[in-house]
C-alpha cells in the first residue's frame, strides 16, 4: 500500500471569504462556493462572455494578486483554459501571459482581451447580423447542409452532427455564422462575434455535461430558439464593453497558443520574467477539455477531419479518450521527467494492482506536469510563487492525492513549498477536494 504524503497544512488566515451556514443546529463555516467555483465569473465582466464549467473563480486569482503580488508583478498562467486569469489581471492592471493548446479555448480567451471595440458600434453590428441571420433562415428553406454551401460557411465535419443539433436549430447556427463570416465589419468586432456564437452552441445541442463529459438527450420536443438566445449573449457583451472602454491603463495581457509542456515560443517569453503563476492544471479525472470542447472546434472551424481531436488530446496533459487511452493500454509507462517518476511511483504501482491502462494514465498525467515544471523553471524570477488549483481523484478504488504529489514534484525542480489550502470538498465524492499548492521557486 502506497504511504500518503505528508501535507504542509497552513494555520493561518484563509485566501478566501468564509460563508456561515446551519447545519444540524450548528453554525458552520466554508468557502464560498461562489468564490472558488466558475460560478463566480457568471455576473462579472468579459468573464461571463463563455462559461467553462471546471474552470475557477476570478476572486481566486484576485486573492492570490493580493496575497502575492508587488507592483510589477507579471503572472504566467500556463494552463489558460477560458483565460480566468489574464481576463481578472488585465482588469486588475496586471501584466500576465497565458498559455493554452486548446484552440478553442485560446480563441474565447484572446477574443475575451479584446475591449476596444466600441460598444455603440458592437450593439449597431449585433442588430445587422440578427437582421441578416433572419433574412437567410426565412429565404431558403433548403437542408442545413445545403444551406451552408450556398451561402459559403463550412458546414460542421463532427461526425453524425444531427445527433449534435436538430436541423432546424443547425440552420438558425448556420444562418448566424454565415452572417457574422460575410459582414463587412472590423476584424475585432468579427472575433467578438464569433465568440457570442460559441458561447450558446452547447445551450442549443442535444447534451448536457455530465460528471465528466458530453451526454446525449432528447431535445425533440425543447423549444430552442438560436437567434433569440444568441441576441440575449450579444447584449451582455454590450453591457460589459460599455464599461470595459473606460479602462485607459492597459497592461500586456495576451494567451500565447502553445503547449506549456514546451515552453518554447515564437511570441517569446523572456527567462527569469515571472514573478507569480496563478494556474489550473487539467485534473488526474479523466475529464478531457478537447473531448468536450468538439462541438465548438468542429462548427467554428479549428478542425475539420475527424481524426484532429484525438490527435490534439494526445497532447495535453492527461489526455484521455480515444487514441490518447488505448496508447496506454500495453506494458508499463516510461518516465521521461524523473523527478515525477520518483514522487508517484508507489501510487503508480497501488493502481496497476487492479488497473494497468489507469496506472499508466496516473503516471503519464504526473509526468506531464513533472515535464511541465522542468519547461518552466528557467521563466521564472528567483523567489517567484506558483499557485495551482488542483483536484484529487478516486482511480480504481485508490485515491490520488495530487496536492501532495504535486508540492513533492514542485520540491524535487527546486522549489520550497508555502502552503497547502483547500478551497473545497467537490460534490463527486465526500474524500474528493480542491487544493491551491503554492510553492516558491528557490
Amino acid at each position: 500500500m502506497a504511504k500518503k504524503s505528508k501535507k504542509l497544512h497552513y494555520s493561518g488566515p484563509s485566501l478566501f471569504p468564509l460563508d456561515d451556514e446551519e447545519q444540524n443546529g450548528k453554525t458552520v463555516r466554508h468557502k464560498s462556493r461562489k468564490a472558488v467555483t466558475f460560478k463566480g465569473g457568471l455576473n462579472k465582466l468579459a468573464h461571463r462572455w463563455f462559461r467553462l464549467t471546471p474552470s475557477y473563480s476570478p476572486d481566486v486569482v484576485t486573492s492570490l494578486l493580493k496575497e502575492y503580488g508587488t507592483p510589477g508583478t507579471r503572472v504566467l498562467d500556463p494552463f489558460s483554459g477560458r483565460g480566468t486569469t489574464p481576463i481578472q489581471c488585465k482588469l486588475e492592471g496586471v501584466s500576465c501571459i497565458g498559455i493554452e493548446i486548446n484552440p478553442l479555448l485560446h480563441f474565447v480567451g484572446s477574443t475575451s482581451l479584446e475591449w476596444s471595440v466600441p460598444a455603440t458600434y458592437f450593439s449597431t453590428t449585433v442588430t445587422a447580423i440578427i437582421d441578416e441571420a433572419l433574412r437567410l433562415k426565412r429565404d431558403d428553406e433548403m437542408d442545413p447542409s445545403r444551406f451552408a454551401a450556398k451561402f459559403n460557411v463550412q458546414f460542421p465535419t463532427i461526425h453524425n452532427v444531427f445527433r449534435w443539433w436538430r436541423p432546424d436549430v443547425l440552420r438558425d447556427l448556420l444562418s448566424l455564422k454565415a452572417a457574422i463570416v460575410h459582414a463587412d465589419v472590423s476584424s475585432s468586432a468579427r472575433q467578438l462575434l464569433l465568440l457570442v456564437l460559441s458561447s450558446i452552441l452547447l445551450d442549443t445541442a442535444n447534451i448536457t455535461l455530465g460528471r465528466l463529459q458530453l451526454h446525449f438527450i432528447d431535445r425533440a420536443s425543447d423549444e430552442i430558439e438560436g437567434i433569440s438566445l444568441f441576441a440575449q449573449a450579444a447584449q451582455s457583451v454590450c453591457e460589459d464593453l460599455e464599461v470595459l472602454n473606460s479602462i485607459t491603463t492597459v497592461p500586456d495581457c495576451r494567451i500565447i497558443h502553445g503547449n506549456s509542456m514546451d515552453m518554447s515560443f515564437p511570441a517569446g517569453i523572456e527567462r527569469e520574467s515571472i514573478d507569480l503563476v496563478i494556474t489550473s492544471p487539467p485534473y488526474p479525472n479523466r475529464y478531457s477539455y478537447v473531448w468536450n470542447t468538439r462541438p465548438h472546434l468542429y462548427f467554428l472551424d479549428f478542425m475539420n477531419t475527424p481524426t484532429a481531436a484525438a490527435t490534439l488530446d494526445c497532447k495535453t496533459i492527461g489526455g484521455t479518450w480515444g487514441t490518447a487511452t488505448s496508447r496506454h493500454m500495453k506494458g508499463d509507462y516510461v518516465f521521461k521527467n524523473a523527478a515525477a517518476g520518483k514522487v508517484v511511483k508507489g501510487i503508480v504501482s497501488e493502481i496497476r494492482t487492479k488497473d494497468s491502462l489507469m496506472a499508466n494514465y496516473v503516471a503519464m498525467y504526473f509526468d506531464d506536469l513533472g515535464t511541465h515544471i522542468s519547461a518552466m523553471r528557467p521563466y521564472l524570477k528567483r523567489d517567484a510563487i506558483c499557485a495551482y488549483v488542483v483536484g484529487n481523484s478516486r482511480i480504481k478504488k485508490t485515491i490520488v492525492e495530487t496536492d501532495t504529489l504535486l508540492q513533492s514534484i514542485f520540491a524535487e525542480h527546486g522549489f520550497c513549498s508555502i502552503r497547502l489550502e483547500e478551497i473545497r470538498r467537490r460534490n463527486s465524492g465526500k474524500e474528493l477536494h480542491e487544493t491551491i499548492v503554492i510553492s516558491k521557486r528557490l
